[in-house]
């Protein structure tokens, strides 16, 4: 099992010029070889041999200076640790994340969870009353969804999880027409995308509105409304 972590090079050559190599390698869970061939591939100057004991010893030493890189892929480095080389400490917080962040995601999020039922309407609007009842009887076709489809239906297709809030958009939507004057009725078979933009049109009081005047149901053979929740 691994783990990793991002480092610069400049970050990565304050830690190997703060503590002995071996010390370092411990902590990003990394062997003093495996650590060390990892400067030499970006570059960052390391202690020589000997230059611990030196300066434990008050000998003079002297350290290699920084030099910038140009190249963004040596300026990045990406450290794989196997966690069983880490210290205990630090393994033991490693593993508290990552419990804690498979957690989160088994946890519904917020655009997945189930959307607010509603209470059936009892007395559905005459003008789409039938329509509420063949939503509300039909068997779910193989991809979960329901229709009501034919003369004197509104041509829908909905999830049966939506038949309600369905129900109480189309009971809405016709009581609204109705105080227009411009009611829903059964029509002949024709584009059912016609009878949405007319249906949009008198709900929002931009189209005619006449004692005459009114929207037809689809009796399309394709649904004209469709919905995935």
């Amino acid at each position: 099992m691994t783990t990793s972590r991002i480092l610069t090079r400049r970050e990565l050559y304050g830690l190997v010029w703060s503590k002995p190599m071996t010390s370092v390698a411990s902590e990003l869970g990394l062997s003093d070889v495996g650590l060390a061939k990892i400067c030499d591939r970006h570059r960052v100057p390391k202690p020589p041999r000997g230059y611990w004991a030196k300066l434990q010893a008050g000998k003079k030493v002297k350290q290699t200076p920084f030099i910038e890189a140009d190249d963004p892929q040596v300026e990045r480095i990406k450290i794989a640790a196997s966690l069983m080389l880490l210290p205990e400490a630090t393994r033991e917080i490693v593993q508290r994340a990552r419990a804690e962040r498979k957690a989160a995601k088994a946890a519904p999020r917020p655009d997945t969870e189930l959307p607010p039922t509603v209470e059936p309407i009892q007395e559905v609007h005459h003008a789409v009353r039938r329509t509420a009842q063949a939503l509300r009887k039909a068997k779910p076709h193989a991809n979960g969804a329901v229709r009501a489809i034919g003369e004197g239906l509104c041509g829908i297709e909905v999830s049966t999880a939506s038949v309600e809030r369905v129900v109480a958009f189309l009971d809405s939507l016709a009581r609204k027409l109705e105080d227009k004057r411009a009611p829903l009725r059964a029509a002949a078979r024709h584009s059912a995308q016609a009878n949405l933009d007319r249906s949009c049109q008198h709900a929002s009081g931009t189209g005619r509105s006449s004692n005459e005047d009114g929207v037809d149901l689809s009796v399309s053979d394709r649904p004209a409304f469709q919905t995935s929740r």
